[in-house]
């Protein structure tokens, strides 16, 4: 998710890459085990300062949120807050 010169992908290519991963299936809620926590997609996009335009992609819908349980909304909730204050 974070940018590097090594992968030579452009912003745009990254937002083709994520809307067609996002086409195939690919959830917007799903938990990356970093070092010394949890990460979601669109936590990782704003962590690494990433384009809107991609991080808005990554933010979860109406349906992703309404079909999430409690536990799991309470922990999206504290991990994007946790991130913004990064």
């Amino acid at each position: 998710m974070r940018d590097s010169d090594l992968w030579e992908v452009e912003t745009g290519e990254k937002k083709a890459i994520i809307k067609e991963l996002l086409d195939k299936g690919a959830q917007r809620l799903v938990r990356g085990q970093g070092v010394n926590r949890s990460w979601t997609p669109v936590a990782l996009a704003t962590y690494h300062s990433l384009d809107e335009d991609i991080v808005a992609l990554l933010m979860p819908t109406d349906e992703d949120r309404t079909n999430m349980s409690e536990e799991d909304l309470d922990w999206y909730v504290r991990s994007y807050k946790q991130t913004a204050q990064s």
